[in-house]
């Protein structure tokens, strides 16, 4: 789950996209524009993202593609 803080921003305003890699934001207010993308380290589903906007926070949830497997490193 990823929160986004967007103090003074209408639902109708914000636009989300999500790809298996990142997402990216755009949300408009009276004074200014919150635009950003973020790269994330794993790759995820973007088919099944939720979002949900509420006294100015986006919450984000989007399932990982695949479980992560590493290998257990001794540490010395």
């Amino acid at each position: 789950m990823i929160e986004i803080g967007l103090p003074g921003v209408d639902k109708k305003d914000i636009e989300f996209e999500a790809s298996e890699t990142g997402f990216c934001l755009r949300a408009p207010r009276d004074d200014t524009e919150y635009v950003s993308c973020w790269s994330l380290s794993h790759i995820i589903d973007p088919e099944k993202a939720d979002a949900t906007f509420k006294n100015g926070l986006l919450k984000v949830t989007v399932p990982l593609a695949e479980l992560f497997e590493g290998v257990k490193v001794a540490i010395k």
